[in-house]
């Protein structure tokens, strides 16, 4: 039998008025995540904290928030903190690869994430697996590796049944400079996985790669 978490047992005993209000607080504010609305994210995730302070979720999307807002030492406490106690979620995992991108630190970004992918490749799913090795294709780019950048990805293809094939193509096209190339790809993505929000994590790689040079 699998164990519960000493956090989740913990937050499933508070009283059922205080967790639907923990609860709405938290979807609000992985909704406002979604929608770059960050003053809301931030007012809901310190609510759901006033209420519990021991949920991982919190801080991961706190992350996740604060990488997207270039506050990058506060990411990284917020995501110690997690790691402490989900360091193999793929949220956790997602956002360490982010974190090292915004900082540039793409050499060690690859390093580290290529080790991450080989320990995790049998126990998450195949999706986290894609969006973290795309971070690591992308760090490839960035560091002028075209070669190892598309090996990487060679075994993708328009079957693949994840963005990436199409999401590599479009950021080898912005890495070339064809930016309609590029707008051509990730149209064909966002059409194909429009149901889903498949390619968000993708769209947000690209966007903080800086690849697209304000030109989507």
């Amino acid at each position: 039998m699998t164990s519960v978490a000493p956090w989740l047992a913990e937050r499933s005993n508070l009283k059922a008025d205080v967790r639907k209000e923990y609860i709405q607080n938290f979807t609000q504010a992985k909704q406002a995540m979604a929608e770059a609305n960050w003053v809301t994210c931030d007012t809901c995730l310190n609510t759901c904290e006033l209420i519990f302070d021991k949920n991982p979720n919190v801080w991961n999307i706190r992350c996740l928030s604060y990488i997207e807002q270039k506050r990058l030492d506060e990411a990284e406490a917020e995501l110690k903190k997690a790691q402490k106690v989900i360091p193999d979620d793929p949220t956790t995992l997602i956002n360490m690869a982010s974190l090292y991108m915004a900082r540039h630190q793409y050499r060690e970004c690859i390093e580290k994430m290529n080790a991450i992918v080989d320990r995790v490749r049998l126990t998450t799913t195949a999706e986290v697996v894609d969006i973290i090795t795309f971070r690591i294709f992308l760090c490839y780019l960035l560091l002028g590796e075209e070669d190892a950048a598309t090996d990487l990805v060679a075994d993708y293809g328009p079957l693949s049944d994840s963005p990436i094939y199409y999401y590599s193509r479009a950021a080898i096209c912005l890495y070339k400079k064809d930016y309609r190339g590029a707008q051509e790809d990730m149209a064909a993505a966002d059409r194909i996985f429009s149901n889903n929000g498949a390619t968000i994590p993708y769209q947000r790689a690209i966007i903080s790669s800086g690849l697209a040079e304000a030109k989507l």
